[in-house]
């Protein structure tokens, strides 16, 4: 049975609102193999078989390229990406079925294909790109038109994930946010986004702190993470930068050491801490 691996992925890193990610070292192993009927094993009961998005995306690139979708048997090995936490598991699903449709498929789909088909069902690229691509990406989707581009990033951060033990789903979290925001609060979010990225780029943990913060999104979804606000407030006078994953419910910070020896007693006890590695090479097949 061959596998696909894809990596958890955390987007926006504060004003990169819907532009930046990067992809992290948990993983979602799927094995899978030919069979004479779909087969789904390991998955959580929650996702059956008609709500399943590996299947989904499976069968998304079959109609991509005009073929009859084959039966396909996947099976669940492993699961590391924490589910509706900002930590990109719906785009891990969606990536794992097109990277297991194109291996039976013989390979007809180069990465920018892929990309574009992943980027449509999700709906904005910043998760699926850095889980293809891997490394810190910044991406755009315009009328149907997919760009992304790897950014160079500093070898010497270390970046932490405070895991609270409750879901955040991604449309209670998009709902937050505003139908409009002043021309103010847009300008200082494009400057703030461009020094983050010069500072994700040397290695610089005081224009990265400085510049974490974001006007969009953050101060509207932060209410929605119980607790978060004064973790926030704590990490930051560790010296770390910290803002929200994707769409939460997880915060990550970034600093020049490992903090987390120093996070005992200001995260609440039941939140999970886990130190993440940058996966330069994202997603891959085997077998």
């Amino acid at each position: 049975m061959k596998s696909v691996k894809v990596c958890a992925t955390s987007a926006n890193l504060g004003p990169g609102f819907d532009t930046l990610g990067i992809a992290l070292g948990l993983y979602n192993e799927y094995g899978f193999k030919e069979s004479e009927e779909y087969e789904l094993v390991g998955f959580d009961s929650r996702f059956d078989i008609s709500h399943n998005l590996v299947l989904a995306s499976y069968k998304k690139l079959f109609e991509y390229f005009g073929l009859p979708p084959k039966p396909i048997h996947i099976e669940q090995l492993h699961q590391d990406i924490p589910v509706s936490r900002g930590l990109g598991s719906s785009s891990a699903c969606i990536v794992a079925g097109l990277r297991i449709a194109n291996e039976i498929i013989g390979n007809r789909a180069d990465v920018h294909g892929l990309l574009k088909l992943a980027s449509t069902m999700e709906g904005h690229p910043d998760n699926v790109a850095p889980a293809l691509l891997g490394g810190l990406v910044v991406s755009s989707l315009e009328e149907g038109e997919v760009r992304a581009k790897r950014l160079r990033l500093s070898p010497d951060l270390v970046f932490t994930l405070l895991i609270p033990p409750f879901e955040l789903s991604t449309s209670l979290a998009r709902g937050a946010l505003p139908k409009s925001v002043s021309m103010k609060d847009a300008t200082r979010n494009i400057a703030h986004a461009l020094f983050l990225i010069k500072g994700l780029e040397e290695g610089d943990i005081g224009l990265i702190k400085d510049c974490i913060h974001d006007y969009l999104h953050v101060p509207y979804r932060l209410p929605l993470i119980e607790g978060a606000k004064e973790v926030m407030e704590k990490v930051s006078n560790l010296g770390a930068a910290i803002t929200i994953s994707g769409a939460g419910s997880t915060l990550i910070a970034i600093s020049k050491n490992s903090i987390v020896d120093k996070l005992i007693g200001i995260v609440p006890a039941s939140w999970g801490i886990r130190e993440a590695k940058v996966e330069t090479k994202g997603s891959e097949a085997n077998g």
